[in-house]
């Protein structure tokens, strides 16, 4: 079965969370960094580095998917303020 058709709105809904998950991943490793043995703050850092591939895989795919938008509109929705909104 084909999935539908990505939108725009569905890469910003998505970029939002992934903002989130991000910010709150690099709030916990610095406090577990503070708390606890380098060996124990080593074991997340493959988290944070899948998260960091797949927002590159996707970024790469908004651009190819929405050539029609601007740049910085489209770099915003993976790597822009966590407070940012999407426009609906």
């Amino acid at each position: 079965m084909r999935r539908a058709k990505r939108t725009f709105g569905d890469y910003e809904r998505i970029g939002a969370k992934f903002k989130k998950v991000e910010r709150a991943l690099i709030d916990l490793e610095m406090d577990v960094a503070k708390t606890f043995t380098k060996q124990i703050y080593n074991k997340m850092r493959p988290a944070d580095k899948t998260i960091s591939k797949v927002k590159c895989e996707l970024d790469d795919k908004i651009f190819c998917e929405f050539p029609e938008k601007e740049t910085q509109e489209l770099c915003k929705v993976f790597y822009g303020e966590i407070d940012e909104k999407p426009n609906h």
